[in-house]
């Protein structure tokens, strides 16, 4: 904030960011993020995966140390694309275009100061593909833990294979499933043979069909890939392969007693006095628990608040919700909070239905798994 005087510093008129016709309000203040280890510079310790098509637009993940907002990621001299930076130690990019053999992976800081991984990457001529592939349907599922689910379906098209009566001659297709938030071509994804179902689409597509066993309770995404030889693999999600795949088409499936999806509702940041009182909001949705009038039973709520980002979700203060009223098919949850000291902090929810495990739920909800750069900011002066 600015303050002017006429008088020697005598009397004061403070100014905020709407002029002082109304006085001054904290809340209309400017702020200034000082980030920690900004003048540290960075350091690569892992890229991951480490190869990919020369066609670019794979997902990776550059791990390491004293990251900050606004990097840039080069392969070789080529720059990354759709750079999402997930906090001090892990940057998530796509690749770009470029010619087959290794390269070096670079993390260059707004400040200049770079880090280099030395021959991190290595970009591969694709071998040949089937032409298109989807997960057809359904989009979203449950299941219990170590029983199936129900079957889950995907239609692969070739010129000259697919078309026609019966299952086109060599082309394979898995049905996969892996933590959410994460793509398909990560090692943390299990695929399993599908098998052949019917002909779609005028005898264009040859449709297949799996059924998922997870043994685990928890949240996961599943989808199809296709290929000629079992190496070389086209992924596909609910809107095809056509512009690769996307975290938010994959499919999703709820396994055991977890809520089916949870959000930080409002509000996505605010500016607050020190030991001000502010609700935070949450919606939760459970198919046959929270689409009934009033509160659903058995689920349980609660505000985690932090002045850093931890590497665990669990790691906080952690506040109580209640339940605040019905939205739609959602129940909606209000956690009271307020900060001892000035500072920023951040704050997400999290929520466990019977016995299950917790749910952690960021500002566009669970469907993309737990991004911790995506949680809410209290900007306490």
């Amino acid at each position: 904030a600015f303050r002017y005087t006429m008088d020697d510093g005598n009397t004061w008129v403070y100014c905020d960011k709407d002029g002082s016709d109304n006085g001054f309000s904290l809340g209309q203040t400017g702020i200034l993020t000082v980030v920690e280890n900004a003048n540290n510079p960075p350091k690569i310790t892992a890229v991951n995966p480490t190869k990919g098509s020369t066609y670019g637009g794979d997902p990776v993940e550059v791990d390491g140390e004293n990251f900050v907002q606004g990097a840039l990621v080069f392969f070789g001299s080529q720059q990354a694309s759709h750079i999402m930076f997930q906090g001090p130690t892990a940057i998530v990019c796509k690749t770009p275009s470029h010619p087959a053999g290794k390269v070096d992976v670079r993390v260059v800081n707004p400040d200049g100061q770079s880090a280099t991984l030395p021959e991190a990457f290595e970009f591969e001529a694709p071998a040949a593909l089937p032409e298109w592939g989807n997960l057809q349907w359904p989009y979203s599922t449950r299941s219990e833990p170590q029983k199936e689910s129900e079957y889950i379906y995907g239609q692969v098209y070739h010129p000259g294979i697919t078309e026609g009566i019966g299952q086109g001659v060599g082309i394979f297709a898995q049905i996969g499933f892996g933590p959410r938030g994460v793509m398909p071509q990560d090692s943390r994804w299990v695929f399993f043979d599908a098998e052949y179902n019917t002909d779609k689409e005028n005898n264009n597509n040859d449709e297949y069909k799996a059924k998922l066993t997870i043994n685990d309770t928890g949240h996961f995404a599943y989808t199809y890939r296709y290929s000629f030889d079992k190496t070389n693999w086209l992924y596909a999600d609910s809107n095809g392969s056509q512009d690769g795949v996307q975290l938010e088409n994959l499919g999703r499936i709820a396994v055991g007693d977890v809520v089916d999806w949870c959000n930080i509702q409002w509000p996505e940041n605010f500016a607050a006095g020190v030991n001000e009182e502010k609700n935070i909001y949450s919606q939760v949705y459970l198919a046959g628990v929270t689409d009934k009038v009033g509160q659903g039973a058995d689920i349980v709520v609660e505000l985690i608040t932090n002045n850093t980002i931890p590497p665990s979700p669990d790691e906080g203060n952690i506040i109580s919700a209640t339940f605040n009223m019905d939205k739609g098919n959602n129940d909606e949850y209000v956690a009271k909070v307020k900060f001892p000291s000035a500072g920023h902090y951040y704050y997400w929810f999290r929520v466990k239905y019977k016995n299950g495990p917790w749910i952690y739920c960021d500002l566009d909800g669970t469907d993309n798994g737990f991004v911790p750069s995506y949680v809410g900011v209290a900007h306490i002066q």
